[in-house]
């Protein structure tokens, strides 16, 4: 589905979330390969992230903000994507 959608909208933002990763260790990369563009990461004060859980195996839920940082870092990466660090994330179009 992220393969057709990038297709037919290429300007547009799309997101590979942790749910992609709960249903497969590497979803989010093969997310990000498939065409998504963002990556959003888990920030959440570990003593609260117990509270935000959406779904089960919600992955990184006992990872510290520094490590969650480090591993999505390395996540990207891997599939030789590159952060954008201070670019503006708004759409093309």
């Amino acid at each position: 589905m992220i393969a057709v959608m990038r297709i037919m909208s290429p300007d547009i933002n799309m997101v590979a979330p942790t749910a992609m990763q709960a249903i497969d260790p590497f979803g989010r990369e093969k997310t990000l390969l498939a065409g998504a563009n963002i990556m959003m990461p888990n920030i959440t004060p570990a003593l609260y992230r117990d509270n935000y859980k959406l779904y089960e195996n919600k992955p990184g839920t006992r990872d510290n903000p520094d490590d969650s940082l480090m591993l999505l870092t390395n996540a990207i990466e891997s599939v030789n994507h590159r952060i954008g660090w201070d670019e503006w994330g708004d759409p093309r179009f």
